[in-house]
């Protein structure tokens, strides 16, 4: 009986239109992200020099079992390319500071240690 006085709620446009609203931005949010993971994905593993945009949407359609094509249609097409490749850059200079601070932590630790007199 509750209920049933507030389904006519259910059918109002706001409702529908909120509800869409708040799904399409999650789920662009989630694809976002499985577009960046799988960007940092092949980025580090072995088929890093196959790291394409077509590669990548292909990938995460897959992954997310969107129709293929998908990220190729519409505002996805530019937005998908665009997130490939900034987070290839970021990915890129992380794993370039990382690399070199390791070597940078490794010299001041075999030349400056404490037990070598250092410091």
């Amino acid at each position: 009986m509750f209920s049933l006085a507030f389904d006519h709620l259910h059918d109002t446009p706001q409702i529908h239109e909120t509800y869409n609203i708040i799904v399409m931005a999650s789920s662009d949010k989630a694809l976002s992200d499985a577009i960046r993971n799988a960007v940092r994905r092949m980025f580090m593993g072995p088929d890093r020099d196959n790291l394409t945009v077509n590669k990548i949407r292909e990938q995460v359609e897959t992954e997310l079992h969107l129709h293929a094509g998908y990220l190729k249609q519409g505002s996805w097409k530019q937005e998908s390319k665009s997130i490939v490749k900034t987070e290839s850059v970021i990915t890129l200079l992380l794993s370039c500071c990382l690399t070199y601070s390791l070597k940078l932590l490794s010299l001041f630790v075999g030349k400056a240690s404490p037990t070598r007199g250092g410091w």
